[in-house]
């Protein structure tokens, strides 16, 4: 985007000037932050979607279901090793491995987005 084009985009967007405090419990705080960080945007910008009640895209649904499938993955692993029932480094770490390749598409997937 050149300078011109730049400050003209500047300009047509409305300046936020009102600060409004939201008080999170630290497990909303967390989610919020992680849902936040998922679709790539601030939390600022989450409490705004929020607020203005704006539908999330089948495209950010998507995301979401995504991310979700690997958090739940994740969330097995954790269990099973918690309870003493951890399968051996060649098990787990292409499963992890795996994980990280889907986690890397879906921030590269998330960085192309306006």
């Amino acid at each position: 985007m050149s300078d011109t084009s730049t400050e003209h985009a500047r300009a047509a967007r409305p300046t936020r000037t009102r600060t409004q405090v939201v008080r999170f419990t630290d497990a909303e705080h967390a989610d919020a932050v992680a849902c936040a960080t998922a679709l790539g945007i601030s939390l600022s910008r989450l409490c705004r979607s929020r607020a203005e009640a704006l539908p999330p895209s089948q495209a950010d649904l998507e995301l979401a279901s995504e991310i979700q499938r690997i958090g739940v993955n994740l969330n097995q692993i954790a269990h099973q090793i918690n309870a003493g029932n951890a399968p051996g480094l060649e098990v787990i770490l292409p499963v992890l491995e795996a994980l990280n390749g889907e986690l890397s598409e879906l921030r590269g997937q998330l960085r192309k987005r306006p």
